[in-house]
């Protein structure tokens, strides 16, 4: 409405077509008292231009040709085009009016027959200028509502949507709504369910505690967790009579504090290695100091305690008090030892007891006989019986000497000394002292493979062990069969290799008891000896850093291989 107000007040443009000056001066006077910005125009193409440029309120046209006249009101009516302007037409008379009335129609365009009344023509101007603005008015007005009716449709059209979307929204809302409810009520279900289930799991799960502290306060092994740094975190009633303290006074003790002073620090270091590289759990035994300060000999099996992810947070461990075992254990080991001794001490006596009457028979025997002859034997019948004296008195000697050496070696007293040795003299001395006591029954013969420096041996102990090996080899070989020792140094060793075609031995026995003292194997019981040369040959051995090896199969050679360091250690 305030546009509107200003455009009644503003002045408005008149635009005056004439094409006579002097009238177009007298309306120009005429209409200048109206207070309206008047525009002239003298002919058809300046009211064309004219109306181009500005808009105009009223047309006052005053053309003399009629013909003329009604040319620039057509071309003023297709310039304006739908724009109604007021247009008052001057004409001498009737007749100029009537011309080209039948080619128009025009609502707006008013007529003026005669002489101009100043006053009038002022009015009426002034009228057709406030008639054309009120118009304008109307029309922007018009078009002001059209607006506000669109921009009104636009608004309802566009509530219309937001109600179908809200209404679209508020459907799938109850929808999704319904669904949730639904869902809900499953979830429900599906919980009361599981809570059901988790109060049965429960009431299992106390049940099982129940039933598991009892298992452990009413079992008689003692059961004990420790964390990664040795505390106690639990122990049972077991554990705690097992070593006379209370609960209380157990629980954050280490087990160090429980452990002989001496042992302590190998825990610390155990327990870390434990924890760092987790190896298998071995069960394992270890002495305890009680509340009262006496030692008691456990067992202790134990595995790792980890938490939701593998980790080692501990250790579990049943203890078992096996001090009594142990005392029994070390009573029976006492009592087999003993009755070992006793078989020992029986089987010496019956070997002694054996060995001794063959020989002292012999000379027992020799001795009458030589006694009885009264020197009427022939030479040769006395030397045979001397001999037989003598190898019975050697024979003697030789085992006296076994037993002698046995003790040494027992009580570690055997004598070890260092001599420098032809070791390929040696052997060759020692086999032709050994063939003249076997006569021409079996042979021994000697190789040597390869150069051999001078050794760093203990000549007396080599010559018991190659003698007893030889000596075993020649009374286990049958008749007419041949025992052969052969010596092949290397680098750092001396190896005497010694074969015979005999009685095998039983790999068994040998490798359990064929260095035991008074050994025999099961398939040599019946032939004589005092079955202590490989016990005895086996300390020599230890002494000098040397080893044996016996090679046997059925039917087949026996070879017992000796290997010295060439430099022997003392």
């Amino acid at each position: 409405m305030k546009d509107d107000n200003l455009l009644l007040k503003s002045k408005a443009n008149i635009l005056v077509v004439s094409d006579k000056p002097k009238d177009l001066q007298a309306l120009l006077a005429i209409l200048s008292r109206c207070g309206l910005n008047i525009v002239q125009a003298h002919a058809a193409e300046d009211a064309s231009i004219c109306l181009m440029e500005q808009e105009f309120g009223a047309i006052v046209l005053d053309v003399s040709q009629p013909k003329i006249r009604w040319e620039i009101v057509s071309l003023i009516q297709a310039r304006l085009n739908s724009v109604q302007v007021p247009m008052i037409v001057l004409a001498a008379n009737h007749e100029d009016i009537s011309y080209g009335l039948e080619n128009f129609t025009l609502s707006e365009v008013d007529y003026w027959v005669g002489p101009i009344v100043p006053e009038i023509l002022s009015a009426k101007v002034a009228q057709s200028v406030a008639s054309y603005q009120k118009t304008q008015q109307i029309t922007q007005q018009a078009a002001q509502l059209a607006a506000v009716n669109q921009q009104l449709n636009h608004e309802i059209a566009k509530r219309q949507q937001v109600e179908a979307e809200l209404q679209s929204i508020n459907e799938d809302l109850e929808r999704r709504v319904a669904e949730r409810t639904t869902k809900l009520k499953q979830v429900n279900q599906q919980l009361r369910v599981e809570i059901a289930q988790r109060q049965q799991v429960e009431a299992f799960l106390r049940k099982s505690e129940q039933l598991y502290r009892t298992l452990v306060e009413t079992i008689p092994h003692g059961i004990k967790e420790i964390d990664t740094n040795g505390i106690i975190v639990f122990c049972n009633g077991a554990y705690q009579r097992m070593l006379g303290y209370s609960e209380t006074e157990l629980l954050g003790k280490t087990l160090w504090d429980l452990t002989p002073e001496a042992g302590r620090s190998q825990w610390c270091r155990d327990l870390a290695q434990l924890v760092q590289k987790q190896p298998p759990a071995v069960p394992y035994q270890e002495q305890y100091l009680t509340k009262d300060g006496n030692l008691i000999d456990i067992q202790v099996d134990w595995n790792y305690k980890r938490d939701e992810v593998g980790q080692v947070i501990g250790f579990i461990s049943v203890v078992t008090d096996i001090t009594e075992q142990k005392r029994s254990q070390d009573i029976r080991t006492c009592l087999e030892s003993e009755q070992e001794l006793r078989k020992l001490q029986l089987r010496f006596f019956s070997m002694a007891s054996h060995e001794l009457r063959t020989p002292l028979s012999i000379i027992l025997g020799s001795t009458q006989l030589l006694k009885s002859c009264d020197g009427a034997w022939p030479t040769e019948k006395r030397d045979r019986n001397l001999y037989r004296l003598e190898t019975a008195a050697k024979n003697m000697a030789q085992l006296l000497d076994d037993l002698l050496t046995v003790g040494r070696a027992e009580s570690g007293t055997l004598e070890f000394h260092l001599q420098s040795i032809d070791l390929k003299h040696f052997c060759q001395s020692l086999v032709e002292d050994l063939q003249r006591q076997a006569g021409a029954e079996r042979k021994i013969t000697f190789v040597s493979e390869g150069q051999c420096p001078t050794a760093c041996m203990d000549r007396t102990l080599l010559y018991y062990i190659l003698k007893n090996l030889l000596s075993n080899a020649t009374t286990y070989s049958p008749v007419g069969s041949q025992i052969q020792l052969t010596l092949t140094c290397q680098e750092s060793d001396a190896i005497f290799t010694i074969q015979n075609r005999g009685i095998d031995i039983l790999l068994e026995d040998h490798h359990n008891y064929l260095f035991e003292l008074f050994n025999q194997e099961e398939n040599n019981r019946n032939i004589p000896g005092s079955r202590l040369g490989l016990m005895l040959i086996k300390k020599c051995l230890d002494l000098q850093g040397g080893k044996i090896h016996f090679d046997s199969q059925v039917s087949s050679n026996t070879i017992a291989t000796v290997t010295i360091p060439i430099m022997a250690n003392s």
